[in-house]
């Protein structure tokens, strides 16, 4: 009977270090997002190289997004890495007991679900962007992505920059690349709530507080009913 909690200990400390890996990971490929479109931003004066076109550079509002996304991204990442480790290593305090508290309710399940679709939506939409972005950039300017990979643009400063596609086109393959991960760990996620029952017990709870207001509604109801009979 010890061996099989030793041996269930073991593997759930295992799938452990496997997540702390996956979100180690997806902390680095947030990096590879945000920080080329940040470059070229720098490089060609706070402008924006997607979508820019003839008549001048692209909306800036769209490279903040792309920015902001993948940090925001990696500051989720970074929260749940640390909480990750610190359960790993079964460092206790008053603190982790609390938060480990937070944890336990199931309604965090819910939040951190909810949050993932969330993050998976945001991350489908940056991708998209520097894609199109990119695409529409060169296909304005150069005609097709083979020129735009060897030739540069002029910027207003005087410079030639010649080195924006190769940013850009490395931001856009770390950002499919972290969107269809992101689909691999929500998907386990999502496995391991339904392997350890938590998608029913969610379920259930869910139903019971939807019983318990409607219950509350009907009551009230009744009181207010009582309150005007008053009158």
């Amino acid at each position: 009977m010890a061996d099989v909690k030793y041996d269930e200990h073991k593997q759930s400390k295992w799938v452990l270090v496997g997540w702390i890996a996956c979100f180690g990971m997806l902390i680095i490929l947030s990096f590879f997002i945000f920080v080329p479109v940040a470059v070229t931003m720098e490089n060609a004066g706070n402008s924006c190289f997607l979508y820019a076109d003839e008549n001048g550079f692209g909306a800036l509002s769209v490279c903040s997004y792309c920015v902001a996304s993948a940090i925001i991204f990696l500051c989720i990442c970074g929260i749940r890495l640390v909480v990750l480790v610190i359960k790993v290593t079964q460092y206790t305090c008053k603190l982790t007991d609390q938060v480990y508290s937070w944890i336990n309710v199931w309604g965090i399940h819910l939040f951190i679900f909810i949050l993932d679709v969330l993050l998976v939506v945001l991350l489908l939409v940056t991708a998209c962007l520097i894609s199109v972005g990119l695409s529409e950039i060169c296909t304005d300017l150069f005609g097709n992505r083979e020129k735009c990979s060897s030739d540069g643009v002029d910027l207003p400063n005087g410079k030639t920059d010649t080195t924006f596609y190769k940013a850009l086109s490395f931001s856009e393959g770390s950002a499919w690349f972290t969107f269809c991960f992101w689909l691999l760990v929500v998907w386990g996620e999502v496995f391991m709530m339904w392997r350890n029952g938590f998608l029913s017990k969610l379920t259930q709870q869910m139903r019971n507080i939807f019983r318990g207001n409607k219950g509350q509604t009907n009551q009230g109801g009744a009181a207010t009913q009582v309150s005007l009979d008053k009158y």
